[in-house]
């Protein structure tokens, strides 16, 4: 009926819509969520450039959009889940491309390599964070923008928090308001099973 009726009831018909997507989304955010644990492999080496230009792919439409630079570094080839992996640097890349500042996004991935594990950093030169928000982003459902301005259901960095965990490593957030970000999380050095790690896939 949208169209077909008056303005107000369009507005309601509008609102309906976006309301019905959003609610989409959480539960595809939500699914993906509890199945890091149960749906996940044992882990096997996995080349972070593969799986950095593997989530390049799916924001392949939002890159071109926002006229983004996304670079790399060499990145390491670490044990742990491929699926995982690609789906952790896909949610920080479309954060640094939805948080964009003025100017085109510039983001850049690089490694560093300590002598237990290598720390990653996605970096930005976005609209920033304040640092009083700098903890609770990772906790579901946590937003610092609402949604009518930036669209989002809170569920993706605690997906990302997740996932790092699983994998026996952190990950944390150095930014300031209107001076970009820098999202930083760490991977053990391991060449055989990973500590904790559940035994075959979970049912």
């Amino acid at each position: 009926y949208q169209g077909k009726t008056d303005e107000k009831a369009d507005l309601w018909i509008g609102e309906t819509l976006k309301s019905v997507e959003l609610m989409r989304s959480m539960i595809a955010d939500l699914l993906e969520y509890s199945r890091v644990d149960s749906q996940a492999g044992d882990p096997v080496p996995v080349d972070l450039n593969s799986a950095f230009e593997a989530s390049l792919l799916r924001l392949k439409a939002p890159i071109s959009e926002n006229q983004a630079s996304v670079t790399s570094e060499s990145l390491p080839t670490l044990m742990g889940d491929p699926a995982q992996f690609t789906q952790l640097l896909h949610n920080l890349t479309g954060n640094a491309l939805k948080y964009r500042g003025p100017a085109p996004p510039e983001i850049k991935v690089t490694a560093e390599k300590g002598e237990r594990e290598w720390t990653i950093s996605v970096s930005d030169n976005g609209i920033g964070i304040d640092p009083a928000y700098h903890r609770t982003i990772f906790l579901m459902f946590e937003r610092v923008y609402s949604s009518s301005k930036l669209p989002g259901t809170g569920i993706g960095l605690t997906l990302c928090q997740r996932i790092v965990q699983r994998h026996g490593g952190r990950i944390w957030v150095e930014s300031e308001k209107d001076e970009g970000a820098t999202f930083k999380f760490t991977l053990p050095i391991h060449s055989g099973p990973l500590p904790h790690w559940p035994t075959g896939k979970s049912t």
